[in-house]
């Protein structure tokens, strides 16, 4: 971008920011503070199986899991870099619900800005795999028996849950 006078110059940065958004596969979306979409770029194709100009009025907080429904509401109502990123919960239909980091600032600096972007990624892949890690690291690998420190663990939970009322506890040690 050289010199060019300022009115060319903002239509070249819009056509660059329309090119960006465009070619890439995170999700880019305008909604107003209640969630109310305004714009989507063309990856919601592919995150979230539907054309963008279908999803034109929908509302965010009907595409994310009922769990996560109120974190979402709290983002919009509150935007901005306080929250950094969160893992939601997408749905999709009938298949499991996809994770999708989401990220969102206000589009201006006042202190009720009017509109919201925010930005959707996919963490699916990485959810997963953070998922077996940890059932990995909680089982023997040979037996597929919890490890000991998961044993101490439960057993600690557990007796913590029987001293709060009548429950009874019993362990059984078979050395093997």
């Amino acid at each position: 971008m050289d010199a060019a006078p300022d009115g060319n110059r903002a239509d070249l940065l819009a056509e660059h920011a329309d090119l960006l958004a465009e070619h890439a596969n995170d999700v880019v979306c305008l909604s107003d503070r209640q969630g109310c979409i305004r714009w989507i770029s063309p990856a919601a194709c592919q995150q979230f199986d539907q054309a963008p100009q279908d999803l034109i009025g929908t509302c965010l907080l009907d595409l994310v899991a009922e769990e996560d429904r109120d974190l979402l509401g709290r983002m919009l109502r509150h935007p901005g870099s306080e929250w950094g990123e969160r893992c939601l919960r997408l749905k999709r239909g009938d298949a499991a619900p996809s994770w999708m980091g989401i990220s969102l600032q206000p589009i201006d600096s006042s202190s009720a800005p009017e509109e919201v972007v925010s930005c959707w990624r996919n963490r699916t892949a990485e959810r997963e795999l953070r998922d077996q890690l940890s059932r990995i690291q909680a089982t023997d690998p040979l037996t597929g028996l919890a490890h000991g420190e998961v044993l101490l663990d439960r057993l600690q939970q557990r007796l913590s849950a029987a001293g709060t009322g009548l429950n009874t506890v019993a362990l059984l040690c078979i050395g093997i």
